[in-house]
């Protein structure tokens, strides 16, 4: 960091990662005199656009986002816990919502002097590098509430509003409450009440395929077959091309 100032000859450094969840402490006990800014979101959002922006109708890609989805929550309030006055946190729909006065209080608080700049960056040059936002950067040149209530659409697709409602019993009522959201509010408008006969399993999900037993190879690939050919053809084909990938396996361990 030191040496990326003394290029620039700047003399801050902004340092935005969202997966820093995990090294909170180590963060802490290298930059003792840092400020830190924590940015919580309503989780749905995050898993809404997930699914729309990365994962599409490739369940099995959600499983690499399980860290953002699962791990972050927990993680997020253990640092704002650890880190006391060292630390500021506030809500992306809040911020998002009043921008200008979210972004003086946030200057006020790592004290440096607030900018029209920092709100309205249409004339700011794009970041460069692929991790950031694919979409909303290009879309909007200020904080934009178009997205605020996008979330509601997973209540639209049997699929999503079941990953959905898993994803709120696995987070629990108590994280989203010390999160600022309302667990019973969030279940009320996703929950549908469909059968989930027939969808993508969340467990599963969840899962990478590093992580995939024989069984779940089986039940993912028997899902996009049976959808895509019937139930009975579906689950033939299945079922042949595990076996035919097993005899090969064998076969290369006999010579």
């Amino acid at each position: 960091y030191g040496a990326a100032l003394e290029k620039s000859g700047k003399k801050y450094f902004l340092d935005k990662t969202p997966r820093y969840f995990f090294i909170v402490p180590d963060l802490y006990r290298l930059f003792p005199e840092a400020r830190f800014i924590f940015l919580k979101r309503n989780p749905l959002s995050i898993l809404s656009s997930i699914l729309s922006t990365y994962v599409k109708i490739k369940w099995a890609a959600i499983g690499f986002y399980r860290p953002d989805l699962l791990d972050a929550p927990s993680k997020i309030l253990d640092g704002i816990s650890l880190l006391g006055d060292k630390a500021i946190d506030l809500k992306y729909e809040d911020f998002v919502e009043n921008p200008e006065k979210c972004c003086k209080m946030l200057c006020e608080y790592i004290g440096v002097p607030f900018v029209d700049g920092m709100v309205d960056y249409g004339d700011t040059t794009a970041p460069k590098g692929y991790m950031n936002d694919p979409v909303g950067i290009h879309k909007y040149s200020r904080p934009s509430k178009a997205s605020l209530d996008k979330w509601k659409q997973l209540a639209e697709n049997r699929q999503h509003s079941y990953f959905a409602t898993r994803y709120l019993e696995n987070l629990g009522e108590g994280t989203l409450t010390k999160l600022g959201y309302s667990y019973n509010e969030l279940y009320r408008i996703v929950n549908t009440s469909q059968q989930h006969k027939g969808l993508y399993s969340w467990e599963l999900a969840m899962k990478t395929k590093d992580d995939w037993t024989i069984k779940d190879r089986f039940i993912s690939h028997r899902y996009y077959l049976v959808a895509d050919k019937g139930k009975l053809l579906g689950t033939l084909t299945v079922i042949y091309r595990e076996l035919i990938k097993n005899l090969r396996k064998l076969k290369k361990q006999i010579i």
